[in-house]
């Protein structure tokens, strides 16, 4: 009698069954990269092996905070300041006295108490003679000759004992620091009005 041998076949074998768990893995490695974009972040946020932290995400309805406004520089009383110096320049200064000299469409010279004399710009002088108070402005460096101008222009010729400031004028109003001449705001308010 012959022998019949059966050969059972095997299977293809184990290998199939690790190529198609490594394409599996691979599907969802692809997929989870896709999905996944916290991870390129955090990714990006090392920088040659040191931790840095990720920026924070911005929501679009957060608004954006600004710095404090800077405070307006102090006001000080002229008087305070006597006797003006350059290193008075750019100061805020709150002045009051009278009015001498004729005004002129540039200003009005302001005799204060202490009797020193400085120029005031401003396009809407009060009249000669008046008592002013409220007179805010910045000091500001004159140019040269200025003054003698001024003095000229206002037929002001100071009163013995009188000091004139030769080298600052108080510039008035929003347009304060802009040249003599300039339109401003009001400098002075007259306290004779409305008697």
């Amino acid at each position: 009698m012959a022998d019949i041998h059966l050969d059972r076949r095997r299977g293809a074998g184990i290998w199939p069954w690790i190529i198609g768990l490594v394409v599996l893995g691979l599907l969802i490695w692809a997929i989870a990269e896709l999905v996944d974009t916290g991870k390129d972040r955090a990714a990006a946020a090392v920088t040659n092996g040191a931790d840095v932290a990720a920026p924070a995400p911005t929501s679009p309805a957060a608004p954006a905070v600004e710095p404090p406004a800077a405070a307006p520089p102090a006001t000080a009383q002229l008087e305070a300041l006597m006797p003006l110096g350059a290193e008075d320049e750019g100061q805020t200064v709150l002045a009051a006295g009278e009015a001498v000299g004729e005004p002129t469409n540039q200003g009005f010279w302001l005799r204060t108490p202490s009797r020193t004399v400085i120029w005031v710009a401003t396009d809407q002088p009060p009249k000669s003679g008046r008592q002013v108070t409220g007179v805010t402005g910045v000091l500001r460096r004159a140019g040269g000759g200025m003054a003698g101008r001024w003095l000229s222009a206002a037929k002001y010729a100071p009163e013995q004992g009188a000091t004139v400031v030769q080298d600052l004028y108080l510039a008035t109003g929003a347009t304060a620091g802009a040249p003599p001449g300039a339109a401003s705001a009001p400098a002075a308010r007259d306290s004779a009005k409305g008697r």
